[in-house]
């Protein structure tokens, strides 16, 4: 309901097919909600320019984070919009006493939670708690009960959609279980260092010639894990300082420092959270961009207080952004070649081939290299279960779990393997061999394999 589907539906509808159909719709998709998040932003802000600027430099990719969450996966897109609008509107209200603001943000839990109750449990938990502790007053209350009231509504209507509508059947919380402390301290670790690493454009450049292009972006990228840490920091600081003496809410804290609080805790109650329950650092994506806000609000009022002119402090801004993202580093090693898009011919012959394997020995799960080769597999039959393998240390292959299904990873014995020339290929090759793999079909698009399973059982699958 939140992905890209609708909007590739519009483009097939305009005309456009294929490939096209999903770049055309997935710009849609980035025009709409990005709309919708600089009105949110405005009203806020209480200034269209300013939240134009801080709309666009949140758009503006800096890392892989932003690039696989923000502009790939637009289904995160959409959740960091919904909520923005879940958690400005309210703060709207209590100040304000607009009603109007607390419907739209009940209407963003209520859409956010039909589609995904856990995504919009780990958003309004640490929201909820912050706004009970900054505000402390009958208001706050009464938004908070409206937020748990709409996240009710739209649980009953998530239940009835995998019930009624489409059969899925599926409760991911049941699949949750709690860890040990050691483990979720790892994790924590684990996750905040990677994020603070993908949300710069600095891992984009490594390996790149010291004295080359790259550095001064590399080194911006750092600029901006600085200011990022320096943000929680500051976030914090507010979070407490209101804390010890609520009063100062009313009198000396401005919205865009309650945003920036606001990120904070969002962001380090949800590092704790995700550590001890699922250490995926995207489920906190939404915190790690309204950190994103602040630090680029930060850097405007910096220039504002040293330059006059608005014009330049607004163009120094967004000239900042774009030193500080992917761009650059993108262009640069990609040589500026445009993206030529896989034209899979589904009625290929070693597709054929497969489909018949399949059917005629009735194993139906299939792995190999290359996320684009094996995961279109999945679309030439409904038979067909295809994975990536991915190779680890150029010494043996380990399941590649984005974008697929942990549980095919958990299969015992026979399965079929497709290998064509590739690092991971080679390794596949290379242990079927040993194991007494058998080659059921060599051909110039690739070996079609049937051998036991060569990669360790993943600890998800205990």
């Amino acid at each position: 309901m939140l992905k890209i589907s609708p909007f590739i539906a519009l483009a097939n509808y305009i005309g456009f097919s294929g490939y096209k159909a999903y770049a055309i719709g997935g710009a849609i998709a980035i025009c709409v909600w990005f709309y919708i998040c600089n009105l949110i932003i405005s009203k806020y802000c209480g200034n269209k320019y300013f939240s134009l600027l801080l709309s666009t430099c949140l758009f503006i990719p800096l890392g892989m984070d932003d690039i696989d969450f923000l502009l790939g996966q637009e289904s995160h897109l959409s959740n960091v919009v919904l909520s923005i609008m879940i958690c400005l509107p309210v703060i709207i209200y209590i100040q304000e006493s607009k009603k109007s603001f607390l419907c739209i943000s009940a209407l963003a839990v209520i859409l956010m939670t039909a589609e995904q109750p856990i995504r919009t449990l780990i958003i309004i938990a640490p929201f909820i708690l912050f706004i009970l502790i900054i505000f402390r007053s009958k208001t706050s209350v009464v938004s908070m009960l409206s937020i748990a009231v709409s996240f009710v509504i739209g649980k009953m209507a998530n239940d009835y959609l995998l019930g009624r509508h489409f059969p899925l059947k599926v409760d991911y919380s049941q699949a949750s279980l709690l860890i040990s402390p050691d483990k979720a301290i790892d994790n924590l670790f684990i996750i905040l260092k990677s994020i603070l690493v993908y949300s710069s454009s600095s891992s984009l450049a490594v390996g790149s010639n010291a004295i080359g292009i790259l550095t001064p972006f590399y080194f911006m990228g750092l600029l901006y894990i600085l200011l990022f840490i320096a943000t929680i920091v500051y976030g914090l600081k507010i979070f407490l300082h209101i804390l010890i003496d609520g009063r100062k809410t009313k009198t000396s804290i401005c919205r865009l420092d309650l945003l920036c609080a606001l990120g904070a805790t969002g962001f380090v109650l949800g590092l704790l959270l995700i550590s001890c329950l699922n250490p995926e650092g995207r489920h906190i994506f939404w915190a790690t961009c309204i950190l994103k806000i602040s630090v680029f609000a930060t850097i405007f009022k910096i220039f504002k207080s040293n330059i006059k002119n608005n014009a330049y402090t607004y163009s120094l801004t967004i000239a900042m952004a774009i030193c500080m993202s992917a761009i650059a580093p993108v262009l640069y090693t990609t040589k500026a070649k445009p993206f030529s898009y896989n034209k899979s011919n589904m009625n290929s012959e070693i597709n054929k081939k497969i489909i018949s394997i399949v059917k005629s020995t009735g194993i139906t799960y299939i792995y190999g290299e290359d996320f684009w080769r094996m995961q279109l597999l999945n679309s030439i039959d409904a038979e067909v279960h295809s994975s990536e393998l991915t190779d680890a240390y150029d010494k043996f292959v380990i399941p590649r779990t984005w974008l697929s299904r942990p549980s095919w990873y958990c299969i015992n014995g026979e399965v079929l393997y497709y290998t064509k020339d590739g690092k991971a290929d080679k390794i596949i090759e290379s242990e079927l061999k040993s194991k007494n793999g058998k080659i059921l079909y060599n051909g110039a698009e690739g070996k079609i394999w049937l051998g036991p399973v060569i990669w360790s059982t993943p600890k998800w699958c205990n």
